[in-house]
């Protein structure tokens, strides 16, 4: 059985109202649906927004813990050695220092100006932000202004292969 086209009626044509009806209800669900959509898309990079930045604060957390945990373990090293401790903090450019001394504190020295090149390196790499920085950067310019540090970052550290960023950093602590 073939239906003939010209024998039935245009179904478009007497059905156009609510044709037009239907689809106007099925476009603004669509709408809808595009907007709630867009919300709940909007809600989840808020939500990861916020676990991303709950993420930094704990790894910077950390980090500073980390840092001060190992500072301190270098600190107590250095007070082992009375005698380069002593060079170091309390210098005196009258007194003759014997050459093991010498050897054994431009060690503690490279040690010491290591651990806070790879603390620059931290804030360089943004892990460390301006809540911690300052203190970290006091600290290590009272240390590279200490007259036996201060010659050796002339002598050592500007020819040696640390960054150019934290030698510049120095640098300017000795200007200070």
């Amino acid at each position: 059985m073939v239906i003939h086209l010209k024998m039935c009626p245009n179904i478009f044509q007497t059905r156009e109202k609510e044709i037009t009806g239907i689809a106007a209800i099925a476009t603004t669900i669509g709408v809808f649906l595009a907007v709630f959509g867009v919300f709940f898309a909007y809600c989840q990079l808020k939500e990861a927004e916020e676990s991303i930045k709950e993420v930094k604060r704990s790894l910077e957390a950390t980090t500073v813990y980390n840092i001060q945990k190992d500072g301190r373990e270098l600190l107590n090293s250095l007070q082992k050695d009375v005698e380069v401790l002593n060079y170091i903090y309390r210098f005196d450019k009258n007194k003759q220092y014997d050459n093991d001394l010498l050897l054994r504190s431009d060690l503690k020295i490279t040690e010491i100006i290591q651990y806070f090149s790879s603390v620059f390196n931290q804030r360089r790499n943004k892990v460390i932000t301006d809540l911690y920085w300052d203190t970290f950067a006091e600290e290590i310019c009272r240390f590279i202004k200490k007259e036996p540090v201060s010659r050796f970052w002339k002598n050592k550290v500007i020819k040696g292969k640390y960054s150019n960023e934290f030698k510049t950093f120095g640098n300017n602590c000795l200007k200070k």
